[in-house]
């Protein structure tokens, strides 16, 4: 059961990283984006992209995942605002 979960886990992971790498090098605009602002979407995307560290991602789970947090809780407040700071920087 455990390794057909990891198979499962990696051919999605796997076949998410084809499919956005497909995007990626896509030159035609994006949907509901001009030519121009699509590539200004892109690079903000790849600036985000960059800016994503596999440490943190890591660090990321463990505190989201570190115990219940409810709609409304304090520990859900304090998630989401972690959880925003990695896309401030892009306006969101």
């Amino acid at each position: 059961m455990r390794f057909t979960l990891f198979r499962s886990y990696f051919a999605i992971c796997l076949s998410t990283v084809f499919f956005i790498n497909g995007i990626a090098n896509d030159p035609r605009p994006l949907m509901g984006f001009s030519r121009e602002s699509s590539a200004k979407e892109r690079a903000i995307e790849a600036q985000f992209d960059a800016s994503l560290k596999k440490e943190n991602l890591r660090e990321w789970m463990k505190r989201l995942s570190a115990r219940p947090h409810n709609l409304g809780s304090p520990y859900d407040k304090e998630n989401a605002r972690i959880s925003r700071q990695p896309v401030s920087f892009v306006g969101l």
